[in-house]
């Protein structure tokens, strides 16, 4: 619609839990195609458009359990380690080649979203210590357009109002 792409936020996310080695091979392959080849794809389709314009920023949002991963949550935290990977790995290739476009990571915590949520509607998950945590977390942790605002409010454009009133009016429909 406006002939470039200057921002590519990759935001995806979906959490299954469960003993590492009881958890099925499909839903890890879910888990890491949502989570970690959803951003892989999106870097394929444009990052080569914001090295040929100069100019661009990668936003990778990971999770704070990139950093720190907790029982249960192996398919997760392996999905978002390897995004942190893929994040340090593009910067440095991006930088080596001298080109301007930005990578960022972002390791929010706790953030008010359906993920936990949807564990607890699957009451065989529910007896799970991790899932209560997480549930828990989800009703006191920060809103998505919080996370959004810190985001864009780092300096990234000079004028982003118009996108943030786009982003709380989507999250409220």
């Amino acid at each position: 619609r406006f002939g470039r792409v200057d921002l590519l936020i990759n935001n995806a996310g979906t959490l299954a839990t469960g003993k590492s080695w009881e958890m099925p091979i499909a839903t890890w392959r879910r888990v890491l195609d949502i989570n970690l080849f959803g951003p892989v794809h999106a870097v394929h389709s444009f990052v080569p458009r914001l090295i040929a314009q100069g100019f661009g920023q990668v936003v990778n949002i990971a999770s704070a359990a990139a950093l720190a991963a907790h029982a249960h949550t192996a398919a997760y935290a392996a999905s978002k380690h390897g995004l942190l990977a893929l994040s340090e790995s593009l910067a440095r290739e991006l930088a080596a080649m001298g080109s301007p476009v930005r990578v960022s990571v972002v390791f929010p915590g706790a953030v008010r979203t359906g993920i936990a949520r949807e564990l607890v509607a699957d009451a065989g998950n529910a007896t799970l210590p991790i899932n209560r945590l997480l549930v828990d977390l989800a009703t006191k942790g920060a809103e998505p357009q919080d996370v959004v605002r810190q985001v864009l409010g780092e300096g990234l454009f000079e004028d982003h109002n118009d996108f943030l009133e786009q982003v709380d009016e989507a999250l409220r429909g």
